[in-house]
């Protein structure tokens, strides 16, 4: 197992916050309890505070196992350099920064969320930092934005998203849209940049373009299985920068709620990490735990790797074993319920080698078929007796 950086809590260098009412000190307009552990949840960071929304997914993970992304914390701390300074964009409850602290010794960490109602738990959390750590209440976007309101996905409020368009649960809008020049300024200079802002990455990047193009600053951006993804990668790969890709299963069977069950079996989170200071590689521990790294060349090996990385699977599908992998992938595309197995009275799909995607072709077709047919005056309905003449 790793072992946590040795280093000591702190708060940001005076004056790095330029004035900047909306960076929070620890100090916020509506503060939790100050007692370490106070209406807590017990983590592999430290007692950390959660909004208590429930359903939320990372809040869930937090309850459950006691950590999120922490295979992401371990791949991105070990390529960053002793006394690097961290900006995460899209913080969340700081479980990402917190991590990489834990695991490398950190000169500063600038945690910025958009929603501020998470602003409260946020700044609490960083309280756990082994080193100066300051949130700020802001929407990274492009020159010249304004800050809006967001949505966020039904029980995800992690997903939150501020982009133009964004549906879901409405989130209030923040106190200010900071370009990263603006966020480097008051903050920085930064080691890495960390971009979860689900669907702004590019607009964001674009803000900053003459001095992230350059290379000087190692970026970790979120990878999903979308087509902007591919553009990101573009634009990423124009600038010249060196571009690897990242995927860890959202399950750590060495978590520290010591939990072996998959809430999300073969549910993988991806990244792609820019200009890495040191040839990033995968320790034992993410090779056992079966994460993925690819060199990026272009737009199609990246296509290429996400159509190779896992998003989703059978709870009953082994993790270490390829064969029997195989065999019940198979058997699932197939049909074959395990009940069925060798039964002369088998039921419906288990004794046949009908692939189940025909069966639904097949259904489709049906049912195109019938609509069809309703859409024609005078056509009898599907299962309607024909009338006498």
């Amino acid at each position: 197992m790793r072992e946590a950086a040795s280093a000591t809590p702190g708060s940001w260098e005076p004056g790095s916050s330029n004035g900047d009412e909306s960076a929070c000190r620890f100090p916020h307009p509506n503060p939790l309890p100050e007692e370490e552990g106070a209406g807590s949840t017990p983590t592999r960071y430290g007692p950390l505070h959660l909004t208590g929304r429930d359903p939320d997914l990372i809040e869930g993970f937090l309850r459950r196992y006691g950590e999120w992304g922490w295979d992401e914390a371990c791949f991105v701390a070990s390529i960053l350099p002793d006394g690097a300074r961290v900006l995460d964009v899209g913080a969340f409850l700081g479980t990402f920064g917190l991590g990489v602290s834990l695991l490398r010794p950190l000169a500063g960490l600038c945690a910025v969320e958009a929603n501020p109602a998470l602003l409260p738990c946020l700044a609490a959390n960083l309280r756990l930092a082994r080193c100066p750590a300051i949130a700020v209440e802001a929407m990274a976007a492009a020159i010249g934005a304004l800050p809006r309101p967001g949505a966020a996905p039904a029980g995800n409020a992690s997903g939150a998203s501020f982009a133009p368009g964004a549906q879901g649960n409405p989130v209030p809008a923040p106190a200010r849209a900071l370009t990263l020049d603006q966020l480097r300024a008051d903050h920085g200079p930064f080691d890495l940049i960390k971009l979860d802002a689900e669907g702004m990455e590019a607009e964001i990047l674009h803000s900053d373009a003459a001095a992230l193009a350059t290379g000087g600053t190692t970026l970790w951006v979120e990878c999903n299985e979308e087509p902007r993804a591919l553009d990101l990668c573009a634009l990423l790969l124009g600038w010249g920068l060196e571009l690897h890709y990242f995927a860890a299963p959202s399950h750590n069977p060495d978590n520290h709620g010591r939990d072996p069950a998959p809430a999300l079996p073969w549910a993988y989170e991806a990244g792609l990490l820019a200009a890495p200071r040191r040839t990033p590689r995968l320790d034992p521990d993410l090779l056992r735990h079966h994460c993925i790294l690819r060199r990026i060349g272009s737009v199609a090996e990246l296509e290429e790797a996400l159509w190779r990385t896992p998003r989703w699977g059978m709870a009953d599908w082994p993790v270490d074993d390829p064969a029997a992998l195989a065999a019940l992938a198979g058997r699932t595309i197939r049909n074959q319920p395990r009940e069925g197995f060798l039964r002369s009275d088998a039921p419906f799909g288990s004794r046949d080698n009908e692939m189940m995607w025909q069966r639904l072709v097949a259904a489709e077709s049906r049912a195109a078929a019938a609509e069809a047919r309703l859409a024609v005056p005078g056509q009898p309905r599907p299962g309607a007796s024909l009338p006498e003449t």
